[in-house]
């Protein structure tokens, strides 16, 4: 299915609106803690304006927060960015 939204963005998947805290690790800020606003069953955005700086195709790592057991650690792709943060791909290999 694909969606098409305001500004003409057109998905494939459709996103679920979802606060949950994350903790997001790349090289050029360390460690960080920060809130998701949507998900799908490819990938996550996550509100955090220092992924809003770094280029499309740039890898971090990041956990959801708050679980009572500990969630996994995953590898993510930056895919788009905004002012806000950054849309990111799960990257399962």
């Amino acid at each position: 299915m694909v969606l098409t939204e305001a500004g003409g963005n057109r998905r494939r998947h459709s996103r679920t609106p979802l606060q949950w805290q994350i903790r997001v690790w790349h090289e050029s800020f360390g460690e960080r803690d920060a809130s998701t606003r949507d998900f799908s069953t490819v990938g996550i955005y996550i509100e955090l304006r220092e992924l809003g700086r770094l280029p499309v195709g740039s890898r971090l790592k990041a956990q959801i927060q708050g679980l009572p057991t500990p969630a996994p650690v995953l590898e993510m792709e930056i895919q788009r960015t905004d002012e806000h943060g950054a849309g990111l791909l799960y990257i399962l290999e």
